[in-house]
């Protein structure tokens, strides 16, 4: 009978989710209030009478966008003093700035929209994650990628979703928020191994303490060598907090101490202290818990005031996609001079009299310097553009942190939204706290390092960081992330998270799931145009130590989850991966994965254990062969690109920018934004994007002072 009952519900859930449109308030956000509210019987009644109800009140998606008219400046100028190239994450800082800090004219040109309502809450702000609705995503995909991305490829050719926010605020509008800055050493590095003095560790602290202070959270008292403590009462800054998640610290503190125990660290205060070890999240999150992104942060506040002054000089022109930099001078006095941007089918060319700065991303940065003639000799001649300056690292150097999806920890009872309480929710909308002002339901993170005979590692740096959500993998909130984010196969989803333990699409088993990430892969890859279309090759996973350790990552993480849950009845997946059957029965024959985990937390629980050796006894190669062929199937990219015009001395021949910003070889333009990264960071990019805005933006106005 329960059969049959669960039969017809899915029916019926199934009938919902076909009728409803990807942009509508995903199930589970919808089922949990009502469930709240009324009762698990109304539930899908309720859900699809909203769903309807929106859908006629509203038309279509669009009508959520914000207006343009209110950020769009309708007289445009012939010249400006400055011309900004993407309204993103640092373009977005950049153009504030400039405004804030001279008297010179900006103006700051933007492909995408205003922005849109449906990202105020950081939990819901999956709805524009790759949605073809909204208009606030690149969409982009990489060229096929033999070794990685067989089942998170929807289009079946084995290529990687890629983010790339479109609109003002950029990435950081659709992004999960997490800041996280890395270790000193990543920042050292750019100094003593890629020539960009002033770089360093000290100096860009400093810089990312000048874009950020810490809001904090009740119980943690930031660190003032580490966080600006106070606001500055002078200019425009990201707010950083931990979200307050009162009812589910306990879920949290488990993992917290299961990842410290099994990896032999600690929990930590603060993620950003230059430790490994595991804490609670923070977040570039607004002081009223909605989305804190740049857009948000650094053009609103000039725009939402008629009377701020810098209204007069900051000028944004939207839907506007840059389609070349021109050019006055010969070698050797080369100057940037113009921007030509297409709009609504047609070109405008706008003048800049003292600097271009292109603030594009990983992608839209190299993609326009290669169409003004500024890239590889070889590149321009395939392109057939006339060289304006032979710069060789243009579009190489691509870097991504490399990882694969999540497990899933499944409870048979009470760890999810269906424990929320009235008190719960009236926090989550008045007072700006609770899970659902936490991005995606991210909670926490940890950072450690693995090592073998294959995988090379650093003392001084992590190479691996785990990440826990506190949600359902089974939920359409997460369904979302995985498909829209990561184009993870709905019949791969449906398999390995829906149905592993049962559970429907309204009623999702309570669960929570959590990822491993290799922060710093050998492989680099290269952003070209071919035919009029830009091409991104990640080649993920060119070398075996990289698939080694994301491997011996998972077999940590698997054992971190188990040791957190398995006392409150958390259970990891029984069942093979489609495809890794072969090497999942070689590795647990016919026993249960939980029952060798079970081993493992028996040993570890022994007085005077040797953890490592516990982990050692444990783990097989079977094991680390079933994990191999998860990951090639279930790769997961994480957006955290970048390289394509990286910073450094400009004898390097890969250097396209210098330590001031500047392009080799063309002094007044500028690149400010993740392309200028070296190498990838053993953290997230957002802090650190912010701390590169805010030291190019010094450069600017000391070099034009």
């Amino acid at each position: 009978m329960a059969g049959i009952f669960l039969g017809a519900v899915r029916t019926v859930e199934d009938v919902v989710y076909r009728l409803s449109p990807d942009y509508l308030p995903p199930f589970d956000f919808i089922a949990n209030t009502f469930q709240i509210l009324t009762g698990p019987q109304f539930v899908v009644i309720a859900d699809l009478a909203i769903r309807i109800a929106i859908f006629l009140l509203i038309g279509t998606p669009r009508q959520f966008q914000l207006s343009p008219s209110a950020y769009e400046t309708t007289n445009l100028l012939s010249t400006y003093d400055y011309i900004v190239v993407g309204g993103g994450t640092t373009g977005a800082m950049v153009a504030n700035r400039l405004v804030s800090n001279t008297n010179g004219t900006v103006l700051l040109i933007e492909a995408g929209e205003a922005n849109n309502y449906l990202n105020i809450f950081p939990y819901i702000n999956s709805l524009n994650i790759n949605d073809d609705h909204f208009g606030m995503n690149w969409h982009l995909r990489t060229t096929p990628q033999p070794n990685s991305h067989e089942y998170t490829d929807a289009n079946m050719e084995r290529t990687s979703y890629e983010g790339g926010g479109k609109g003002l605020g950029g990435t950081s509008m659709i992004n999960w928020q997490i800041y996280s800055r890395g270790f000193d050493t990543d920042y050292d590095l750019y100094e003593s191994k890629y020539g960009a003095t002033g770089w360093n560790y000290e100096s860009m602290l400093a810089a990312m303490k000048r874009s950020a202070y810490q809001n904090g959270y009740d119980g943690f008292e930031p660190d003032a060598s580490l966080h600006s403590l106070e606001k500055d009462p002078n200019a425009e800054q990201i707010s950083v907090s931990i979200a307050s998640q009162d009812e589910i610290e306990g879920i949290v503190d488990s993992f917290l101490e299961a990842g410290a125990q099994v990896t032999n660290s600690k929990v930590l205060e603060d993620h950003n202290s230059n430790q490994e070890g595991f804490a609670r999240m923070q977040f570039a999150v607004q002081e009223n818990g909605y989305v804190g992104h740049a857009g948000r942060r650094f053009i609103y506040p000039i725009r939402n005031n008629e009377n701020d002054p810098r209204n007069e000089r900051l000028h944004i022109i939207l839907r506007a996609e840059a389609q070349k930099i021109g050019f006055s001078g010969s070698r050797g006095d080369i100057r940037a001079s113009s921007v030509t941007v297409e709009q609504d089918s047609e070109l405008r060319t706008f003048m800049a009299s003292k600097e271009i700065i292109v603030t594009a991303g990983f992608y839209g940065t190299p993609t326009v310097l290669l169409k003004s003639g500024v890239g590889p000799k070889s590149e321009l001649e395939v392109m057939g553009v006339d060289e304006v300056l032979a710069v060789e690292g243009v579009g190489k150097n691509l870097h991504n942190h490399q990882a694969s999806m999540p497990f899933p920890v499944t409870f048979t009872q009470g760890k999810n939204f269906s424990d929320l309480s009235i008190k719960q929710v009236v926090g989550a909308f008045v007072e700006g706290k609770g899970r659902w002002r936490s991005d995606n339901s991210v909670t926490a993170i940890g950072f450690d390092t693995v090592r073998s005979d294959v995988v090379e590692s650093s003392e001084d740096r992590p190479n691996i960081e785990y990440i826990l959500y506190y949600q359902s993998a089974a939920s359409d909130s997460a369904r979302r992330v995985l498909l829209n984010g990561n184009g993870l196969r709905e019949e791969i989803w449906e398999d390995y998270y829906l149905n592993t333990y049962g559970g429907t699409r309204f009623f999702p088993n309570p669960s929570v799931f959590a990822s491993a990430t290799l922060l710093h892969p050998e492989t680099r890859g290269t952003v070209t145009i071919r035919s009029g279309e830009t091409r991104i090759n990640y080649a993920y996973l060119s070398y075996p130590s990289e698939l080694e350790a994301i491997a011996l990552a998972n077999v940590k993480l698997v054992r971190i989850l188990y040791t957190a849950y398995a006392k409150d009845g958390g259970l990891l997946p029984n069942k093979a991966l489609v495809g890794c059957q072969e090497e999942f029965d070689a590795w647990v024959g016919d026993a249960d994965p939980n029952d060798i985990y079970q081993k493992y937390q028996d040993c570890i629980s022994q007085t005077g254990a040797n953890v490592d050796s516990c982990l050692e006894n444990s783990v097989t190669n079977e094991e680390l062969a079933y994990q191999k062929c998860y990951i090639q199937k279930m790769t997961s990219t994480t957006w955290h690109m970048g390289g394509t015009a990286r910073i450094g001395d400009c004898s390097d021949e890969l250097a396209v920018v210098d330590n001031r910003c500047r392009v080799c070889g063309i002094p007044n333009l500028r690149v400010s934004d993740a392309s200028v990264l070296p190498e990838p960071l053993s953290g997230h990019n957002i802090a650190t994007l912010y701390g590169i805005a805010q030291k190019c933006s010094e450069s600017i106005i000391e070099d034009n002072a």
